[in-house]
């Protein structure tokens, strides 16, 4: 019986070593194909990563009273840049007090209807601020009223 070659059961081997080899390969990257695909479908609704958008949000109030001189309100939310008057008519001092809280002092005759523009850093996390009346002074005494029932803030959009 003739010998087989042994240069040639050597090269056989290898390329069946290698055909193994590159079928792991594959099925390897096919895993991770799908993988990648599934992991891309699981992520949220919104599309492609968002830039933050910038800008102002409005606090609002809502009072009983006609002779409000002065509100004392606290901000809350996920980041504050700065805070001004929402109209001319009304003087306003400011403080960040903490990285998600603010805090304003709303000075001269106060009415109801936006009285405070934040500026935040993402305006389409409006939802996640929230504003609490802390104190409210009369106009003609500067006394503090003993109750605040009937008042309440809201926060939106300035683009509302």
């Amino acid at each position: 019986m003739p010998r087989a070659n042994p240069g040639l059961v050597w090269h056989a081997n290898t390329l069946v070593d290698r055909r193994i080899r590159m079928d792991k390969l594959t099925k390897n990257a096919g895993a991770v194909l799908l993988a990648s695909i599934l992991i891309a479908a699981c992520g949220d609704d919104s599309g492609p990563t968002s830039v933050a958008t910038p800008g102002p949000i409005l606090v609002s109030l809502t009072t009983p009273h006609t002779d409000d001189g002065a509100a004392l309100l606290l901000v809350t939310g996920p980041g504050f840049a700065s805070a001004g008057a929402a109209s001319a008519s009304h003087t306003v001092h400011w403080k960040i007090t903490a990285p998600n809280e603010l805090r304003a002092i709303v000075l001269r005759g106060l009415s109801s209807g936006p009285i405070l523009r934040v500026d935040v850093p993402d305006v389409r996390k409006v939802a996640d601020y929230e504003a609490t009346l802390v104190e409210v002074a009369d106009r003609l005494d500067d006394q503090l009223r003993a109750d605040l029932a009937g008042y309440s803030l809201s926060v939106a959009s300035a683009a509302n």
